[in-house]
């Protein structure tokens, strides 16, 4: 019972239990939802200028693999969000 409470037994749960599945559904729900949301109203301009398809496939790209992001430092968020879909 002991180690059921510790903090990297329910990581580990999470990422790799029968359920990791419903945490990464949702961890991605909300990144998108954080990516658009931090992202505003430039959020249009972006669309208006890749397309919606390709701004589709980008944030579906960032989500599955935000390594390849290479995120910039020094940077708000909102700079930052916008910044990695400038590429």
């Amino acid at each position: 019972m002991q180690n059921l409470l510790k903090s990297e037994t329910m990581w580990q749960y999470m990422l790799t239990g029968r359920l990791s599945s419903v945490f990464y559904a949702r961890l991605k729900a909300h990144s998108r939802t954080f990516t658009n949301r931090m992202l505003g109203p430039v959020k249009a301009v972006i669309v208006l200028y890749m397309g919606a398809d390709a701004y589709d496939v980008r944030a579906e790209q960032l989500l599955t693999h935000p390594s390849h992001a290479a995120l910039p430092t020094g940077m708000g968020a909102h700079g930052i969000v916008c910044s990695v879909f400038r590429r």
